[in-house]
């Protein structure tokens, strides 16, 4: 990590910012954090999470943040030392990395001193960033479970630490990947996250709202775009200075993290499109979507019109030699780019202004703290089923909602072949994922509900109707923080079931029949016991009491056939022998 001075004068110098720096803590105790040589290396991946070839020199550095106050920097390292195997197993309390293979999170004074190890484990935890609380939000592997589309690569999501690296919790239970947590000037985290539950992989990488302490996970915008309409991912979600927008990296879903750069504007219309998006590089095609390159990335914002990045002109040219020669440039929103410094042996990434800013408002944290095997809660109000963006049929009446669970994939998708429901057309390198019903609440006339729902999980619902279960259609999966004070509030529909909102402030809530009643719990489903499976059959598909869907048993030895539980999709499901 360098420090570039003298920017705008003559004398323009660059400090390595560890240059004398030692770790005082922790497992590189009197030990110095070093890159390696730039050359090429010859190494093999086979997929499945284990590297072979050569012994590479020194480590790597990734994702550098500064705090508030701009006196010091976080930053993740990996030493790349120990063994390279993939280390396969479902035990939740350690990963599958060797410790020298992993990215752990650091601080550094801005002066070089104070050089101090928070994380460490068998987990890659990288991507900090300082809160306006003091806390550090950051991503780690420590979720548990494994990306559902080929290829052995454990899923991350967002979690954060006190300022000393104790205290590490999940805020977000996601299932599936996220990236770049990042605070509004509301104070709010937003982040990247990867949204395909039941719909195709590829087209669901957009930003994400949530407050501190991991309440009302939603989406800005976009999470049912058309993939040609739009880039793939929306990545390196940054908030404009004095502005409402973000700045955020338009990238591919099968490349780096590099592409154009865009200015999203939640205020507007979300039309799953590019309605809040405009694009600010004209000059470069979204990649993969649009046949475009991996020329730009990680702008910071300096106004509403100038902004740092990093561009390598060289991604356009097909004869120019290895990718990634990107330098550090200042771009506005008039067309103009100026080189600000270029390395001819490394690329520059990650700019961010040596400087103090305003801190953000701190959020009150209205989680309850529980130890992690304790069981946790949460009550949830939902307001009003009707409300969705297609109307229902007429005289439609919805009676209950059937709440259940997405289940992570425990094992990687590219070990096994399995699956528990037909997929998409275009999806057809995705798993789908098994879920556990949770049980039926029951549904007011005016649409309301007011229930109890298992927290730290990520869940769904279906209307019941006369004409049977609903199917939710590329719902947004909420979790629940077991929470303090007023409940979470939700409004469901068919298009995006149990979207949590929780209120602002304290205070009486809306005026619904639920709400005046006692919250209920979820009533178990009586399912019928499952019989005897044929040879070599891992589930079977058995009908429910009502509705068309199915339940699958026989898969789960933790699953008691009868008990309320079990395993579901949105559709009737069989499975090969």
């Amino acid at each position: 990590m360098y420090v570039l001075e003298g920017l705008w004068g003559p004398d323009l110098r660059l400090r390595d910012l560890l240059e004398n720096s030692v770790c005082r803590n922790g497992r590189l105790a009197g030990q110095r954090l070093t890159g390696g040589p730039r050359r090429h290396w010859d190494l093999h991946y086979d997929g499945m999470g284990n590297l072979a070839g050569e012994e590479t020199e020194g480590g790597s550095f990734l994702s550098p943040a500064l705090s508030y106050d701009g006196q010091t920097v976080l930053f993740a390292y990996v030493e790349c030392q120990g063994d390279r195997q993939h280390r396969a197993h479902t035990d939740p309390t350690r990963g599958h990395w060797a410790e020298g293979r992993c990215y752990h999170i650091f601080r550094v004074n801005r002066d070089g001193l104070g050089l101090t190890q928070l994380t460490d484990g068998t987990w890659n935890d990288f991507d900090p960033c300082w809160l306006p609380n003091g806390r550090i939000a950051f991503i780690s592997e420590r979720r548990g479970g494994y990306l559902r589309c080929g290829r052995v690569c454990p899923t991350y999501t967002v979690y954060d630490m006190a300022a000393d690296g104790s205290d590490i919790r999940c805020l977000s239970f996601h299932e599936t990947n996220e990236w770049h947590p990042g605070v509004t000037h509301d104070g709010q985290i937003v982040y990247t996250r990867w949204d395909y539950v039941d719909r195709h992989g590829v087209v669901a990488h957009t930003p994400w709202l949530m407050s501190p302490d991991g309440r009302d996970p939603r989406a800005v915008h976009g999470n049912y775009a058309f993939r040609s309409a739009r880039p793939d991912m929306e990545l390196n979600v940054r908030p404009i200075p004095e502005s409402r927008r973000f700045v955020a990296t338009g990238a591919p879903h099968h490349g780096q993290a590099f592409g154009s750069l865009v200015v999203v504007d939640p205020r507007l219309p979300d039309d799953d499109g590019m309605g809040p998006v405009r694009r600010l590089t004209p000059d470069v095609d979204f990649p993969e979507t649009q046949g475009g390159v991996e020329a730009y990335g990680e702008a910071w914002a300096l106004s509403e019109h100038y902004y740092l990045c990093v561009y390598d002109p060289a991604q356009r040219l097909a004869d120019a030699g290895p990718k990634g020669a990107y330098g550090l440039y200042l771009l506005d929103s008039f067309g103009n780019r100026e080189l600000i410094y270029r390395d001819p042996d490394i690329g520059c990434h990650s700019p961010v202004p040596l400087r103090a800013r305003p801190t953000p408002p701190v959020i009150p944290d209205q989680s309850e703290r529980l130890a992690a095997d304790e069981p946790a809660e949460a009550t949830v109000a939902v307001m009003d089923v009707y409300r969705s963006r297609q109307p229902w049929p007429a005289g439609t009446r919805i009676k209950a909602l059937r709440v259940y669970q997405i289940l992570p994939l425990s094992v990687a998708s590219a070990a096994v072949a399995h699956n528990t429901g037909l997929q998409i057309p275009q999806g057809n390198d995705s798993v789908n994922l098994a879920r556990a019903v949770l049980g039926e609440v029951p549904v007011e006339a005016d649409g309301s509900a007011h229930f109890v729902v298992p927290a730290r999980k990520e869940l769904f619902s279906k209307p019941w109707t006369k004409r049977g279960w609903r199917s939710p259609r590329c719902g947004r999966p909420p979790s629940f923080s077991p929470a303090n004070g007023p409940p979470a509030w939700a409004v469901t529909s068919r298009r995006r079931p149990l979207r949590c909102r929780a209120p602002a402030h304290p205070g009486p809530a809306p005026a619904a029949v639920a709400t005046r009643l006692r919250p209920g719990r979820c009533q178990p489903l009586q399912l019928p016991a499952p019989g005897p499976t044929g040879a070599g059959t891992s589930l079977r598909a058995l009908p429910h009491a009502r509705g068309g869907e199915s339940a699958v048993a026989g898969g789960n030895p933790g699953l008691a056939p009868g008990a309320g539980v079990g395993w579901t999709c949105p559709r009737p499901i069989t499975r090969r022998t």
